[in-house]
């Protein structure tokens, strides 16, 4: 078992300890020699007796005789590495670097500069170098016999296995300023001897902050060199986590400051967590609020504050949210929202013809989804699931039957990636269908057929996920379009004309609807709190009325799934806040608000009737302009209340 000898830093103690290392009577051990020679103007050489072929033969020039770098480091057991752009030879090993550049007369051997009688030069694309060189830079006995120009290189390369480097460190994190113990642990495996060391980045302080690498090599009497061996180090004051509140007892809803004064003596930006940092709190007693800190090296605090909470009431849940809710978050919502007078508007229907495939919405085979004939302003709409245990895509084929091309002109596009998070995809379609979009047009010849979307086509849907997607397009005449099903391997254009109908589920919609974009204007004597507006109902929003051109029946969309409605409040009056409050079930989608895209809601989902999303809080009577679709995999319907803003007793 090795013996531990214990180290410490101050530099007195560390050369006390090492001379204490030293043995007197080093382990005898039995030496090895290599022997290469090799004869100018010969391609043969040995070593140790071996006949190897050389790739350039050595040559005598002005005197000096030039002999191949590489073959005599490899031979030696060192790594040779030639790097191009400086036209540099790096040979290293244990305990021997050399660095040599082709043209100079000068080389770097261990650190220390050494001259050469002549400068290195390339032969047949290796580097030569003079035999005086190799003796001096490789510590080599080097003989020529000047009859036959043999020349003989023998050098020791030590015996045995080579001894193994360790050490621990007394403690891995320490102070600036602070010392730290290392215990050398090295051995050799077979009791050979000790008889060196060399130690890299230790110091006996450490006074900056930082991370730091300890390595020690160590060399045994036979003069083999360890591998190096590295520690890290790591030096640091911990931070120190501080924070108060602005007042020593709240109110129940009452707005809470907290004040952060945490720093790092080091000067490190720091990491934050919070746990129970409440912006307000809405139950009497003693509420824990805990900081912790990291800094970049590991250093860690933490705090923990009490904050008192009286019996008084300061802001009902529902009144602190509807003040200081964050824009686009869940908030609770406690009123009785159904006593609020609904408002009905007049609505202005465009003509924009929808054509919608939802049904089968869960796909059991390859098959035809859905298929018809639009001329003009039209919007496609997707959503399935692929159940068929195989993976699928989806196309959406534009054919032309007239004699003359026509042209097809996507002007916004919606397309949810697959998965299998439904819920989600109705958001993500709208935010990118309500996002900023370049026109794409594309040009059909008679009769043929083109792929119309192949951002969704490149889409390979696994089993168990879901597309959804939502498009705006202009023809400039008659384009059957079809979605078709089918296997990645299939030609969809090749294919269509032969796939299977599939039949809807009995559930959800297939179909072709006109007037598939609304206006709802609301006069501003309207716009007032307390009142909502109903959207997705069959009542005050009734369904829009089709037909399945597959089978011939009139059918219903209830929801109005891919419509779109631009909703223009002309002047919402000042102190009122504008929600989104889902009654159907969850909820996740997207809106804009006068031209801002607006997540309902921006993380999670809304649960019906006790949440909502705030759209909007008018402080000046202002017009407001909001463009709302259904999201696909939400429950309908929805109400856009007006409720009004409590006081704020922070203000006045």
């Amino acid at each position: 078992m090795p013996s531990l000898s214990r180290i410490n830093i101050a530099l007195t103690a560390l050369a006390a300890v090492l001379l204490l290392l030293v043995p007197a009577t080093p382990v005898e051990a039995q030496r090895r020699e290599r022997v290469i020679q090799l004869t100018p103007g010969q391609d043969l050489a040995r070593i140790d007796g071996g006949v190897v072929q050389l790739e350039v033969q050595p040559f005598i020039d002005s005197g000096h005789t030039l002999v191949p770098l590489r073959f005599i480091g490899e031979a030696l057991d060192l790594a040779v590495t030639w790097q191009a752009e400086t036209r540099t030879v790096v040979l290293s090993g244990a305990d021997k670097s050399v660095v040599l550049q082709v043209g100079q007369s000068q080389a770097l051997t261990n650190g220390q500069a050494v001259s050469l009688p002549v400068p290195a030069r390339i032969s047949h694309g290796r580097t030569m170098v003079p035999l005086r060189f190799i003796s001096e830079a490789l510590g080599a006995k080097v003989d020529f016999d000047t009859a036959t120009k043999l020349i003989t290189i023998t050098v020791e390369l030590g015996a045995g296995t080579p001894p193994v480097a360790r050490f621990s460190l007394s403690r891995p994190v320490i102070l600036p300023g602070e010392k730290v113990e290392v215990w050398d642990e090295s051995f050799h495996p077979d009791g050979v001897s000790i008889v060196q060391r060399t130690w890299h980045g230790l110091a006996p302080v450490y006074e900056r902050a930082g991370r730091y690498e300890i390595t020690l090599r160590v060399k045994d009497a036979n003069g083999n060199w360890s591998e190096p061996y590295t520690r890290e180090l790591i030096v640091n004051t911990p931070p120190v986590v501080r924070f108060r509140t602005d007042k020593p007892e709240y109110k129940i809803g009452q707005p809470v400051q907290y004040i952060n004064e945490s720093y790092d003596p080091d000067g490190h930006e720091l990491m934050y967590r919070w746990t129970n940092r409440q912006p307000a709190f809405f139950e009497a007693g003693e509420h824990r609020v805990i900081l912790e800190a990291w800094d970049p090296l590991g250093g860690r605090d933490s705090y923990e504050l009490t904050v008192r909470v009286s019996e008084e009431v300061h802001y009902t849940p529902t009144e602190y949210y509807l003040l200081y809710g964050e824009p686009k978050k869940v908030i609770p919502l406690e009123y009785q929202v159904l006593d609020y007078p609904i408002l009905e508007p007049a609505v202005e229907i465009k003509q924009r013809t929808l054509l919608k495939s939802n049904s089968p919405e869960e796909i059991p085979s390859v098959g035809l989804l859905y298929r018809d004939t639009v001329a003009g302003s039209a919007r496609l709409m997707l959503h399935h699931v692929n159940k068929t245990g195989q993976e699928l895509k989806i196309y959406v084929l534009a054919h032309n039957p007239a004699t003359a091309p026509v042209t097809v002109t996507l002007t916004r596009q919606g397309l949810a990636r697959p998965s299998a998070a439904i819920l989600h995809q109705g958001r993500e379609q709208l935010v990118r269908f309500f996002g900023p979009h370049t026109p794409k047009t594309i040009v059909i010849p008679p009769g043929k057929t083109e792929n119309l979307l192949a951002d969704l086509s490149a889409y390979t849907i696994k089993p168990g996920f879901c597309v959804s997607g939502l498009f705006d397009l202009v023809t400039s005449g008659p384009v059957e379009f079809s979605f078709v099903a089918v296997r990645p391997e299939m030609d969809p254009v090749a294919a269509f004309q032969e796939l299977p109908v599939l039949a809807p589920d009995g559930q959800h919609v297939r179909g072709t609807f006109p007037g598939a974009d609304r206006r709802i204007t609301i006069p501003a004597p309207l716009a007032r709190p307390n009142a909502r507006l109903v959207l997705g109902d069959l009542k005050y929003d009734p369904p829009m009325a089709g037909i399945d051109a597959l089978t011939g029946r009139e059918v219903l969309n209830i929801g109005n799934y891919g419509a779109i409605y631009e909703l223009v409040f002309e002047g919402v009056e000042t102190g009122t806040a504008v929600l989104l409050n889902p009654r159907g079930g969850v909820y996740c989608g997207a809106v804009t608000v006068n031209g801002l895209i607006w997540e309902t809601p921006v993380e999670g989902y809304l649960l019906p009737q006790r949440q909502a999303v705030i759209l909007q809080r008018v402080y000046f009577p202002r017009q407001l302009r909001l463009e709302y679709s259904p999201p696909p995999g939400s429950y309908l319907p929805v109400n856009i209340l007006l409720v009004e803003l409590p006081e704020n007793k922070e203000t006045g």
